[in-house]
Parts: structure tokens; C-alpha cells; sequence
């Protein structure tokens, strides 16, 4: 295609995360770092039709600010192309009934004037508070800006880029501002790093959302019926060892002098202290083994898809760094608290989103998505 689509899916992804889709707690800023285009393939088009209306268009009011086409466009591209990316083709069916039996363009529609509301509520509430942007802040929103020429080489070309993601400087820009004005409204309510936030609610967090800590010895299966009835054995005799050694804090040191000793856990030296984990984050098979046993309590020798793992249940601390799956070599650095505290943060927002004041406009209410695409 001669128009590439690329949309700044770091915010699409942020307005859903604060609508109560994230399962996880990603860092509590709307990021607006610009994504690369898509490949292209047979669904792909030719872009969306920025000519619809005229850019100085009014579409809607939030709370009195005005959101103009430019804009508007911008979350509506995003939305769609976030469904391409999802489904591998773009939606053109737009009555077709599809999340809480909306209609398609509702639910565009709908997500989209969430998104604008989100920023603006995040806006005014930052001047409620009197979270503004210091002068390190301004210089860091600048560096973004020239980062993103120097990596187009120039600002026409830069410019152009932006144009083809519906987005001009002046939109980007606002978006970094307000991406900074939440993490700081964020740090003034619980901290940099969420230590102003409560032992007690951190661990009732834990418990609604399953959260399991577990340390274990693990030592890959093999194919070769010989070898893996040899390892089988091994960490049998690893059990009983266990098992001997009493409960309390002779046991998890011997545990741990075994572990340290035995375990072929590639993560054994970034998680040192086990993991914190939900469900869905292990393989079924450890993860079952683990519920089943209490805390301080020893699994027996379990089998699962990788191999034989023996588990200790560990209790929870609010401090505990959480597992993430597929992360960095040094894996996951938030902790539990800091999950907590953005949870309780991402609910705070969507009320503060609830009650904003939408006003639309005719040029919204008549829009025809049979003439959103080129």
C-alpha cells in the first residue's frame, strides 16, 4: 500500500488497560511512542479517510475542552487498527453485534470518546491537584521530539511519519504531557514506588487476584525412558530428604542448600526467592501442585510439561517482585505493592472518566463509517 497505517498502539493499549481489560499491571503511564506500520498483506488498505471532515471540525466537548476531527480520528484509526490487529482484518461491517451486544461502530465509537476522556480527566484532575510539569519534564518531552526527528533524519520527514499515524506534533506532544501527569499524579497518591500503599491492602489485592509464591527444584525430564526414570528417582530421594529434615526453618534451609545445589531452573538467579505467580502464569501441572499445598508445606515430586519440580509454598510479602513470563534476563522489577497500588490507581481514573461531561456534536452523531476508509 502506498499510505502506511501505524497507529500509537502503546495508547490504544492504555486506554483499554484503564477501561478494566488488563490482566496485568503494566507501567502506570499512557505511553505515546509512535508503533512501527504493519506489514502489508491482502487485508491491509489504504488508509483512513482524514479528509472526511475538515481538520477544525468540532466532534465533541469533554468537560468544555473541545476535540476536534484531528483527534478524534486519531483514537478512532487506533481502535480499528488494534481490531486488525487482533483479528488479521479490518471491520467493515459496522452494524454487526459484537462486545455487550454493541453494535461495531458503537464500540468504536464508544472507545474512542473513552480514550479522549481519559487523557482530559487525567488533564483536569492534574490541575486539581496541583501536579503541573516541571522544567525536567518539558526538556524530556523535548528529547522525545528530537529523538524522533534524529531517527527520521529530518522534522519533514518526521512530520510525515506522524501525518501517516493521524497525529501531528502538537497531538503527540500532548500526549507525552499528560502520559507525565498521570505517572506524577500516580507518585504523589502512593509513591514512586508505591510505598505509601498499605501492607493490608496490598495483600488483600493478592488474594482476590490468586496470587501463589512458590520456590521449587526442578530438573528437566528426558525422552529416554533410562534417564528420565534416573532423574525421577533422584529428586525422590531429594523428597525425602526434605521430608526428614522436619518442618520450619531447618527444612526451607536445607531446601534452599538443595535447591542451590540440584535445581536446573534457568530462573533460579533472577528469582532467588521464588516466584509470585497467578493463574495461568505456570504450567498447569506446577501450578496445581503448588495451590494444593499450604503454606510452608512441600509438594511431592510433580511431573509437568518440563520436567520434575519439587515446590515449597512460601507466604506472601507485599514486597515480593512479581513473576512476569517472557520478560528481560533480569526479570519482572515491580513488586506486588506496586501492582496493588496501580490497580487501585487504573479504578480511581475510570471514575474519575465516569464523570466527565460528553457533549457531542452533529458531525459526530451523523459520521458515516461507509466513508472511513480511502
Amino acid at each position: 500500500m502506498k499510505k502506511a497505517i501505524s497507529v500509537i498502539l502503546a495508547a490504544a493499549v492504555f486506554a483499554a488497560t484503564l477501561g478494566g481489560c488488563a490482566q496485568t499491571a503494566p507501567e502506570p503511564s499512557p505511553s505515546a511512542a509512535p508503533s512501527p506500520s504493519p506489514v502489508e498483506t491482502k487485508t491491509t488498505i489504504n488508509g483512513f479517510n482524514s479528509d472526511l471532515y475538515k481538520p477544525d471540525t468540532l466532534m465533541l466537548k469533554v468537560d468544555g475542552s473541545p476535540v476536534y476531527w484531528t483527534e478524534f480520528l486519531y483514537w478512532v484509526a487506533s481502535d480499528i487498527f488494534y481490531i486488525y490487529q487482533s483479528t488479521g482484518s479490518y471491520p467493515t461491517n459496522w452494524d454487526e453485534k459484537i462486545a455487550e451486544g454493541k453494535a461495531l461502530k458503537t464500540y468504536v465509537m464508544d472507545s474512542a470518546k473513552n480514550a479522549i476522556s481519559m487523557y482530559r480527566a487525567v488533564e483536569k484532575k492534574a490541575s486539581a491537584l496541583g501536579v503541573k510539569l516541571s522544567e525536567e519534564d518539558e526538556a524530556e518531552i523535548n528529547s522525545e521530539i528530537q529523538a524522533g526527528i534524529a531517527a527520521y533524519e529530518t522534522e519533514d520527514a518526521f512530520n510525515e511519519y506522524l501525518r501517516n499515524s493521524y497525529l501531528d506534533q502538537n497531538l503527540y506532544r500532548y500526549m507525552l504531557k499528560v502520559s507525565i501527569l498521570y505517572k506524577k499524579i500516580f507518585e504523589k497518591t502512593y509513591g514512586e514506588k508505591a510505598e505509601k500503599y498499605s501492607d493490608a491492602d496490598t495483600l488483600s489485592y493478592a488474594e482476590k487476584q490468586g496470587y501463589i509464591k512458590a520456590k521449587h527444584i526442578y530438573m528437566p525430564s528426558s525422552k529416554e525412558a533410562d534417564k528420565d526414570e534416573e532423574t525421577r528417582k533422584k529428586m525422590q530421594s531429594l523428597l525425602d530428604s526434605l521430608k526428614s529434615a522436619g518442618d520450619g526453618r531447618e527444612r526451607a534451609e536445607l531446601f534452599d542448600k538443595l535447591m542451590k545445589e540440584n535445581s536446573q531452573d534457568g530462573g533460579l538467579a533472577v528469582y532467588p526467592e521464588g516466584y509470585l505467580f497467578k493463574d495461568g502464569d505456570m504450567d498447569p501441572q506446577f501450578q496445581g501442585a503448588a495451590e494444593g499445598a499450604a503454606v510452608g508445606e512441600l509438594s511431592e515430586v510433580v511431573k509437568s510439561s518440563y520436567g520434575y519440580h519439587i515446590i515449597l509454598r512460601l507466604p506472601i510479602g507485599a514486597d515480593d517482585r512479581v513473576f512476569t513470563s517472557g520478560g528481560s534476563s533480569e526479570g519482572g522489577t515491580d513488586t506486588l505493592r506496586y501492582y496493588a497500588a496501580y490497580d487501585a490507581f487504573r479504578k480511581t481514573v475510570d471514575s474519575w472518566v465516569r464523570d466527565v461531561k460528553i457533549e457531542t456534536t452533529e458531525a459526530l452523531d451523523n459520521m458515516d463509517f461507509g466513508k472511513i476508509y480511502k
